[in-house]
Protein backbone atom coordinates (compact mmCIF):
# COMPACT_ATOMS: atom_id res chain seq x y z
CA UNK A 1 0.00 0.00 0.00
CA UNK A 2 1.38 3.43 -0.96
CA UNK A 3 2.08 6.59 1.51
CA UNK A 4 -0.51 8.66 -0.63
CA UNK A 5 -2.95 5.32 0.01
CA UNK A 6 -2.07 5.23 3.85
CA UNK A 7 -2.66 9.12 4.08
CA UNK A 8 -5.72 9.66 2.27
CA UNK A 9 -7.22 6.62 4.59
CA UNK A 10 -6.33 8.57 7.72
CA UNK A 11 -7.77 11.87 6.01
CA UNK A 12 -10.88 9.93 5.48
CA UNK A 13 -11.80 7.42 8.33
CA UNK A 14 -12.93 6.86 10.89
CA UNK A 15 -15.47 8.74 9.50
CA UNK A 16 -18.66 10.44 11.16
CA UNK A 17 -21.58 9.88 10.00
CA UNK A 18 -25.60 11.26 10.21
CA UNK A 19 -27.17 10.23 13.23
CA UNK A 20 -23.84 9.28 15.57
CA UNK A 21 -22.79 6.35 13.42
CA UNK A 22 -18.88 6.13 12.84
CA UNK A 23 -17.49 4.25 9.93
CA UNK A 24 -13.89 2.88 10.47
CA UNK A 25 -11.66 0.96 8.26
CA UNK A 26 -10.61 -2.50 10.08
CA UNK A 27 -8.55 -5.25 9.66
CA UNK A 28 -10.23 -8.46 7.34
CA UNK A 29 -10.56 -10.70 10.43
CA UNK A 30 -12.45 -8.15 12.07
CA UNK A 31 -14.70 -7.62 9.16
CA UNK A 32 -15.73 -11.45 8.39
CA UNK A 33 -16.40 -11.50 11.80
CA UNK A 34 -18.95 -8.81 11.96
CA UNK A 35 -20.27 -9.84 8.25
CA UNK A 36 -20.62 -13.15 10.15
CA UNK A 37 -22.66 -11.93 13.06
CA UNK A 38 -25.09 -9.49 11.17
CA UNK A 39 -25.86 -11.29 7.58
CA UNK A 40 -27.92 -13.90 9.44
CA UNK A 41 -30.45 -10.82 11.07
CA UNK A 42 -30.36 -9.19 7.42
CA UNK A 43 -30.41 -13.08 4.87
CA UNK A 44 -31.88 -15.08 7.33
CA UNK A 45 -30.99 -18.91 6.42
CA UNK A 46 -33.99 -20.43 3.97
CA UNK A 47 -34.18 -24.46 3.14
CA UNK A 48 -34.16 -23.99 -0.18
CA UNK A 49 -30.87 -21.19 -0.76
CA UNK A 50 -27.52 -21.73 0.26
CA UNK A 51 -25.56 -18.81 1.33
CA UNK A 52 -24.05 -17.72 -2.68
CA UNK A 53 -20.01 -17.95 -2.10
CA UNK A 54 -20.66 -22.20 -0.68
CA UNK A 55 -19.77 -23.08 -3.63
CA UNK A 56 -20.60 -27.05 -4.18
CA UNK A 57 -16.96 -28.81 -4.71
CA UNK A 58 -17.93 -30.85 -7.94
CA UNK A 59 -19.11 -27.01 -9.62
CA UNK A 60 -14.93 -25.80 -8.74
CA UNK A 61 -12.80 -26.37 -11.79
CA UNK A 62 -9.48 -25.14 -12.42
CA UNK A 63 -10.83 -22.08 -14.10
CA UNK A 64 -13.04 -20.89 -11.29
CA UNK A 65 -10.21 -21.91 -8.89
CA UNK A 66 -8.04 -19.26 -10.49
CA UNK A 67 -10.28 -16.30 -10.60
CA UNK A 68 -10.00 -16.99 -6.73
CA UNK A 69 -6.90 -16.97 -6.35
CA UNK A 70 -6.41 -13.39 -8.68
CA UNK A 71 -9.35 -12.03 -6.61
CA UNK A 72 -7.72 -13.38 -3.23
CA UNK A 73 -4.64 -10.88 -4.64
CA UNK A 74 -6.36 -7.88 -4.93
CA UNK A 75 -6.49 -5.04 -2.64
CA UNK A 76 -9.55 -4.91 -0.76
CA UNK A 77 -10.76 -2.24 1.85
CA UNK A 78 -13.39 -3.01 4.77
CA UNK A 79 -15.31 -0.73 6.54
CA UNK A 80 -17.22 -1.53 9.75
CA UNK A 81 -20.22 0.94 11.01
CA UNK A 82 -20.56 1.30 14.19
CA UNK A 83 -23.25 2.95 16.76
CA UNK A 84 -21.14 3.75 20.03
CA UNK A 85 -19.04 0.48 20.06
CA UNK A 86 -21.52 -1.77 18.56
CA UNK A 87 -21.24 -2.73 15.16
CA UNK A 88 -24.28 -2.31 13.23
CA UNK A 89 -23.68 -2.30 9.39
CA UNK A 90 -20.46 -3.15 7.02
CA UNK A 91 -19.05 -2.74 3.85
CA UNK A 92 -16.39 -3.87 1.14
CA UNK A 93 -14.89 -3.21 -1.97
CA UNK A 94 -12.12 -4.72 -3.62
CA UNK A 95 -9.50 -2.55 -5.46
CA UNK A 96 -7.50 -3.34 -8.75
Amino acid sequence: MTERFVEQKAHHFPMQLAGGIIGRIVDMPTYFAVEDALEPLIFPEHPNIGRWFNLPQERQDDRKKELSALQRATHQEAVVFYEADTAIGWSAGRMN
